[in-house]
């Protein structure tokens, strides 16, 4: 089975997984928007815990998971082989835990032509918090993302925490991000990383 949205916008909607959208599918998102979506505990604006996820040419503003991970999106364990493109990412907030952007705990993730701005999270990666193994982020663009800068203890990676095994990262431009802990741009405490 497999769900597709294009050009659709999806705008203050709240729950306690997934603010916007649950899916558990194979599941294509083309041109649409998410903005100001909430969740109590993971994914802002998406919960995806099915394989083969693209999200292409969306615009994720100001989505909020309070409790967990995934301002914008939360990619559970079991969620392979998701795919984000020519998306930007703005003003999404992980507002207790990790991920301001996204939390990827799924392997073989790919992130390409991106942009990452003003994301926040209070604990680990301001844009994005990388579990999964595998991982590959290319061509993006990541301006003043934030780990709790308050934080001169736990608070690491201002835009990206990758603890995944395997990863990589090309062409990518990180400017004006910081943690108040470890890793201003990049935290990568497990050294499985290639940049």
């Amino acid at each position: 089975m497999m769900v597709s949205f294009t050009d659709s916008s999806f705008s203050k909607n709240n729950a306690s997984y997934g603010g916007a959208l649950d899916a558990g599918v194979d599941c294509t998102i083309e041109n649409s928007n998410f903005t100001d979506n909430y969740a109590k505990g993971y994914g802002g604006a998406i919960y995806y815990d099915g394989a083969n996820s693209v999200i292409e040419y969306c615009n994720f503003t100001s989505n909020v998971a309070e409790l967990y991970d995934g301002g914008a999106i939360y990619y559970a364990s079991n969620a392979a082989n998701p795919s984000i493109k020519y998306s930007s990412f703005s003003k999404n907030n992980a507002s207790a835990q990790n991920g301001g952007a996204i939390c990827f705990e799924s392997g073989n993730a790919t992130v390409e032509n991106s942009n990452f701005t003003d994301n926040y999270a209070e604990e680990f990666g301001g844009a994005i918090y990388w579990n999964g193994a595998d991982g590959n982020l290319s061509n993006s663009r990541f301006e003043n993302n934030l780990a709790n800068p308050d934080d001169i203890y736990s608070a690491h990676g201002g835009a990206i925490y990758w603890s995944g095994e395997n990863g990589s990262i090309k062409e990518s431009n990180f400017t004006s991000n910081a943690a108040g802990s470890m890793g201003g741009a990049i935290s990568n405490p497990g050294g499985g990383l290639s940049i």
